[in-house]
């Protein structure tokens, strides 16, 4: 079977003559193989010679939610290890006592908890991973649980910390184990990078720090 890619290249040319990006790498596959792939652009506009290729690294940013966190929340319940509508506190010591223990899975997963709206983590608790955690998980609620959809980055933060404490591994090494290496997602992890991946990466922001 062959792949008409033609719209998929126009689309992508269009984008970088239009500096909506400088670069992209796409591909058509299914569960079985790559069928076509290809790129346009290059990886930095300060650098015209540098061409985007193939096996560039992108930086996956809010992704992380469904590729990390959201895949291992479903693996833990696929396990038995989590039920989506006991409130957090029944089961999570860390919580329990706290307005966080009020909320489910489910909540946090449909943006539901009434958990607070800005994560502005560096501002309300420094830098310390520890501080940050405490901070997150011991924090009032904006409101009542179950009571408006609104979304939010700490939902995704705490799925995380409670997929961590569920599975006694890291996020980093739950998402491999349980998701990106039974998907051949080989080269799919957090940094810091080791160089010869870091040498593949594609510049995504500028940052003076």
């Amino acid at each position: 079977m062959t792949y008409p890619t033609d719209r998929i290249e126009a689309l992508l040319d269009e984008g970088v003559r239009d500096k909506v990006y400088p670069g992209a790498v796409w591909a058509v596959g299914d569960t079985d193989r790559v069928h076509a792939c290809g790129t346009t652009g290059v990886l930095d506009p300060d650098e015209p010679q540098a061409k985007m290729q193939l096996d560039t690294v992108f930086d996956a940013a809010s992704l992380t939610k469904i590729l990390a966190v959201w895949a291992s929340i479903g693996a833990l319940w696929e396990d038995s290890l989590l039920g989506l509508d006991a409130p957090l506190g029944t089961f999570w010591d860390e919580v329990s006592g706290h307005p966080l223990g009020a909320v489910t899975a489910r909540q946090l997963l449909t943006h539901t908890a009434g958990v607070p709206l800005r994560a502005q983590l560096k501002n309300l608790y420094g830098t310390d991973p520890q501080t940050i955690r405490a901070g997150v998980l011991h924090e009032a609620l904006h409101r009542p649980p179950g009571q408006a959809v609104e979304y939010t980055d700490r939902a995704a933060l705490i799925l995380g910390y409670l997929a961590e404490y569920l599975s006694g591994q890291s996020l980093n090494q739950l998402a491999a184990a349980r998701t990106w290496q039974p998907l051949g997602m080989d080269t799919t992890r957090f940094g810091p990078l080791p160089g010869h991946l870091a040498a593949r990466c594609a510049p995504t922001e500028l940052d003076q720090d």
